[in-house]
C-alpha cells in the first residue's frame, strides 16, 4: 500500500512540474517563432513551403511502421528525423517482441491468448496502465507480427520470460537496427524520408484543426541534454498535412533538465547516464503541452540492465557494505535504491550474486550468456573470492547471506517482504557464483502525450482528441503503468504506430493554400 501511495503523489508531482514548465515557456528562442495566423472554416490561411497528405514525426519503430501505414493506403507521406540518421531510439535495443498467439507459439504447442497478455500486463504495471490501451495492444499483436512477417523480418528464439505467464517473447538476431533497415529500405521510393528536420511546433486553424507543422530544415544536433533549449540551428519551414500529423518522435530519457522537474525525487536521477540517443529530449511535448495536449506519467521511468531486470529475483541484492537493501523482485523499487546506495557509498555500485542455481534459473539466457561473454557478469568460485573483488567486507556478507537464507526457509521476508515462493532453490548456496554490478541507466520513459484507442491524442480541457493528430510509441504516456514486461515496448510501438498511420490515413483531406 506505501508503494502505490508514493506512486500516487509522484504522478501528481509530475503533472504539477508539467504545468510549471509549460507556464515557464521553456522552449528553443525560435520554437514559435511569430505569432500563428488563423482563419475560419476548414482551411488555413499559412503560407506552406509544402502539403503533404500525412506527416510523420520521428523514424523509429513506431514512426516508421506509421509511415509503412500510411503510404499503403495511398498517401503522399513525409517522415520527417530530426537526428542525421534515421532509427531514433529504436536501432540500440534487442528487438523483444511479446505477440501472444504467435506461428512460433502455436508451433510449440503454447496456449495464449490477448486476454492472458492483458492479465499479464495489468499484475505487473499495477494497474497504472489505461485498461483501453492495453487491451487495443493485445488484439493488435498478431497484425503487427504479420507487417514485419510481409517485410522479411524472421526470429530466431522464442524466449520464456519471467513475468509473462507462458513463453511469448520472441527474439531477433541483430535487433531493431535490422527491422529498422527493412522498414527503411520498404519505404524508400514509396515515401519522402527527411533527415535533419527538427519539428518545433503542431499548426492549428481557427477550427483547432491540425493542419501542418513548424519545422527546421537543415539542423543540427548539439548532442547535448539541452539542445532543445539552446540550439537555434536550422531554416524554417512550414509544412502542411492535409489529412493528419502523427506525433512518433520518442521519449525524453536523454533531457536531464525535465527529468529533473519530473522524476527526480529520489536524488539525482537526472544525472543518471541513458542509454537513450542525444534525439531524447522533451521539446516537442513541451509544445504540445503548451497547446493544451495532456501529458499523463511524466514520472514514470524505466531502466536497463546487462540482464533482464525481472532475473534479479534469483539473486541476492548487497551495497558496498555487504548489506541486502532491496527486494530483488521488485525491478522498479531497486534501480532507484541502488543510485541512491551508489552515491552513498562513494560511487561504488551495489551488487547482485546468483548462485549455481540462480544463475541456470535465469530466463533469458541469450542476455546472461552476453552478459557473461562481454565480463558485465563475473564469475567466482567463492564468496571469499567475490568478496575480495569488490572489496566487501567478507564477514558481514556471510552475515547476509546467512540471514537471507533463513528469510527463504522461512518463506516470510520481514524485512523487504520478497515474495519467496517462486525460486525453486535459487539461493547462495552452491558454487560457482556470479556477480552483476547494479548500475540503473534510464533507456525508456514511459510518460508522454495521452491517446485514445484510436492514437488520437487528447486535450487537457475536456478529453477531447485533437483533430487530425496521432500519436504513438515513446512519445505516449499511460500505457504500460507501473512497469515494463519485456517485449512490451516493441508491441506498443507497433500497434499503435499501425493504428496511428490508419486513422491519419483516413481523414477526411482539407484544402490547404
Amino acid at each position: 500500500m506505501k508503494e502505490k501511495t508514493t506512486r500516487l503523489e509522484l504522478l501528481k508531482q509530475g503533472a504539477m512540474a508539467l504545468a510549471v514548465i509549460a507556464a515557464g515557456g521553456l522552449l528553443p528562442p525560435n520554437a514559435l517563432g511569430k505569432e500563428t495566423r488563423k482563419v475560419k472554416g476548414s482551411q488555413s490561411s499559412f503560407k506552406f513551403d509544402e502539403v503533404f497528405d500525412v506527416i510523420v514525426v520521428g523514424s523509429g519503430l513506431a514512426g516508421s511502421t506509421a509511415a509503412i501505414t500510411a503510404v499503403e493506403k495511398g498517401n503522399k507521406v513525409l517522415l520527417a528525423e530530426k537526428m542525421n540518421h534515421l532509427g531514433g531510439s529504436s536501432q540500440k535495443y534487442d528487438f523483444h517482441f511479446s505477440c501472444p498467439g504467435s506461428p512460433e507459439q502455436k508451433r510449440s504447442g503454447i496456449k495464449d491468448s490477448p486476454k492472458i497478455l492483458i492479465k499479464d500486463l495489468q499484475k505487473v504495471g499495477e494497474n497504472y496502465g489505461a485498461p483501453e490501451l492495453i487491451t487495443e495492444m493485445a488484439q493488435n499483436s498478431i497484425r503487427f507480427y504479420k507487417l514485419l512477417d510481409k517485410l522479411g523480418v524472421t526470429f530466431q528464439q522464442l524466449k520464456e520470460l519471467r513475468g509473462h505467464s507462458v513463453p511469448r517473447t520472441l527474439w531477433l538476431a541483430g535487433g531493431g537496427k535490422k527491422v529498422l533497415e527493412k522498414m527503411h529500405t520498404y519505404l524508400s521510393g514509396k515515401c519522402d524520408i527527411r533527415k535533419q528536420v527538427k519539428v518545433d511546433e503542431v499548426l492549428t486553424d481557427a477550427t483547432g484543426r491540425v493542419v501542418g507543422v513548424k519545422v527546421r530544415e537543415q539542423y543540427v544536433s548539439s548532442n547535448t541534454h539541452e539542445d532543445d533549449r539552446v540550439n537555434t540551428s536550422g531554416i524554417i519551414k512550414i509544412y502542411g498535412a492535409r489529412k493528419g500529423i502523427i506525433l512518433a518522435n520518442g521519449g525524453f530519457a536523454y533531457d536531464q533538465t525535465f527529468i529533473a522537474g519530473e522524476a527526480n525525487y529520489f536524488g539525482g536521477l537526472s544525472k543518471m547516464s541513458s542509454t537513450a540517443h542525444p534525439g531524447s529530449t522533451s521539446g516537442l511535448l513541451r509544445s504540445m503541452i503548451l497547446k493544451g495536449a495532456h501529458p499523463v506519467n511524466t514520472s514514470l521511468y524505466h531502466f536497463d540492465y546487462p540482464l533482464y531486470e525481472r532475473d534479479m529475483y534469483y539473486g541476492l541484492i548487497v551495497d558496498a557494505t555487504g548489506a541486502r537493501i532491496v527486494d530483488e523482485g521488485n525491478p522498479n523499487k531497486f534501480g532507484r535504491i541502488a543510485f541512491k546506495s551508489k552515491n552513498k557509498n562513494g560511487g561504488k555500485a551495489p551488487i547482485c550474486i546468483f548462485d549455481k542455481t540462480g544463475f541456470e534459473l535465469i530466463s533469458d539466457k541469450q542476455r546472461r550468456d552476453a552478459a557473461l561473454k562481454t565480463g558485465k557478469l563475473q564469475k567466482f568460485a567463492s564468496i571469499e573470492q567475490l568478496s575480495n573483488a569488490y572489496s566487501i567486507p567478507f564477514a558481514a556478507l556471510k552475515k547476509t547471506i546467512s540471514d537471507y537464507h533463513q528469510t527463504i526457509e522461512a518463506q516470510n521476508d520481514e524485512l523487504f517482504l520478497k515474495m519467496t515462493g517462486d525460486l525453486n532453490g535459487a539461493a547462495i548456496k552452491k558454487a560457482p557464483f556470479y556477480v552483476l554490478k547494479i548500475e540503473p541507466e534510464l533507456n525508456y520513459t514511459t510518460g508522454g502525450l495521452r491517446i485514445d484507442r484510436k492514437a488520437r491524442v487528447l486535450k487537457m480541457a475536456d478529453g477531447k482528441p485533437f483533430t487530425g493528430l496521432f500519436a504513438a510509441g515513446e512519445a505516449v504516456g499511460g500505457v504500460h503503468g507501473a512497469q515494463i514486461l519485456e517485449g512490451m515496448c516493441t508491441l506498443d510501438c507497433g500497434t499503435f504506430g499501425m493504428i496511428a498511420g490508419e486513422q491519419a490515413a483516413a481523414m477526411e483531406a482539407v484544402k490547404l493554400n
